[in-house]
């Protein structure tokens, strides 16, 4: 897992400064994808607006949701006060239904990736949170 601000061997992954009550990590793995670990540290709910959500200025899509819904309005994912989430996503677009194994599945996300995430809590004006991962 990788916190903010941090380069590996062969990658570097910052995430911008905000002001939201939430702790974010990043996993990124070549066929797992974007990971992403949220911890809301405050008494209050936290709230991720996901439809406005976007990776390389696609929709995003959360995985582990049916993939014929890739391009539908999701529901918001709410964060209780001092609860962790974790969530995998991949672009909307790179969602497709592979003929020859007859399953849906996602193709691997391109470099560099930027995720912008809006967050909200207690009924106050959406932050955005922005998360860059790019090639060293």
């Amino acid at each position: 897992m990788l916190s903010e601000g941090v380069s590996t061997d062969n990658l570097n992954i910052s995430i911008s400064k905000h002001k939201t009550p939430v702790k974010i990590s990043v996993e990124y793995g070549a066929r797992a994808g974007l990971s992403i670990f949220v911890e809301n540290t405050s008494d209050e709910v936290v709230e991720f607006v996901w439809d406005k959500c976007s990776i390389n200025a696609d929709n995003c899509f959360r995985v582990g949701k049916k993939f014929v819904d890739a391009e539908r309005s999701q529901p918001n994912l709410i964060i209780a006060p001092h609860q962790t989430a974790r969530f995998p996503i991949t672009g909307a677009s790179n969602v497709y239904y592979d003929e020859i194994f007859q399953t849906w599945t996602y193709r691997p996300m391109m470099y560099p990736i930027k995720l912008v995430l809006p967050v909200k809590q207690d009924n106050q004006k959406e932050e955005y949170i922005i998360i860059a991962v790019s090639k060293k």
